[in-house]
């Protein structure tokens, strides 16, 4: 009967009226209702097969809106070629992966990191059932060198991408292990890097400081993520700082996923760095 909801209100959503009011419906009626809460449904999205779980935030946008970081996904569309690697730090449920496995085509490789087992064992079926064999996955957290971390998840924000370091009450609680992706690639992979997406809410310098080696060598383009209400004034400054002295350009993206040296539209926090 839910599903069957579900679809309806799909649907729905199709219509400009309803569609533009998505964000208040969530929040009026499916949120605190958990009118889907453990609802999972099949579909086609951008040509790929995903299994949604429809009481998570990322995974509703792409069932009911048919669509989640749009902008993003031109960006990667058009600076990511046939034949090239593509590395997907924090791959969620693997909305990039599939796409970027789609561009480079056979003759590429994509590398997914993605710590937390909920969203890696999404991942990993969502490799299965769309049957892609130039992806390789691996359960690991990054940072600036080997370690273990433990990682936190709220599941009253139903937002499995909020996946936290900082100790949340009543939460779902795992260890993972470290690595730098400059002392991963050391051992396991010697192809150029092309491109890299870095959304790990809230450990992007610690990720940066472990991959410097690696954009010195192979100067990939970056799309990364920055958070205002997850980074410090001063941690955002060290991200900047950082790709700054190594020669990168920031580019901001429009909501159509055009790039711009200027602030177009502020409230976008992902940003495709290049080499200058």
């Amino acid at each position: 009967m839910r599903i069957l909801l579900a679809k309806i209100f799909r649907q729905l959503f199709k219509l400009q009226f309803f569609r533009i009011r998505f964000y208040g419906i969530h929040q009026r009626i499916f949120k605190p209702y958990n009118l889907f809460k453990g609802v999972v449904c099949s579909v086609n999205y951008n040509g790929f097969k995903l299994q949604l779980k429809l009481d998570d935030w990322i995974q509703e946008n792409i069932f009911f809106l048919g669509e989640y970081e749009k902008a993003e996904l031109k960006v990667l569309a058009n600076h990511l070629k046939p034949g090239e690697v593509f590395l997907d730090l924090g791959a969620n449920l693997g909305v990039f992966t599939l796409h970027a496995s789609k561009i480079v085509g056979k003759s590429g490789k994509v590398i997914s990191f993605e710590p937390f087992s909920i969203n890696h064992n999404a991942l990993v079926e969502h490799i299965r059932i769309n049957n892609l064999l130039n992806v390789k996955i691996e359960k690991l957290a990054v940072g600036s060198e080997p370690g273990s971390i433990t990682l936190y998840l709220d599941e009253s924000e139903d937002n499995l991408g909020m996946v936290t370091a900082n100790y949340v009450e009543n939460a779902v609680v795992e260890k993972v292990e470290i690595v730098s992706i400059d002392g991963y690639l050391e051992t396991h992979s010697q192809e150029t890097i092309n491109f890299i997406k870095i959304d790990i809410e809230g450990f992007e310098y610690a990720t940066l400081l472990g991959l410097e080696n690696t954009l010195k060598k192979h100067q990939p383009k970056i799309l990364i993520e920055i958070l205002d209400d997850l980074e410090t004034e001063e941690a955002q400054e060290k991200v900047h700082e950082f790709l700054y002295n190594l020669g990168y350009k920031k580019h901001f993206i429009t909501d159509e996923g055009e790039l711009f040296e200027i602030p177009i539209c502020l409230h976008r926090k992902n940003y495709l760095f290049t080499m200058n």
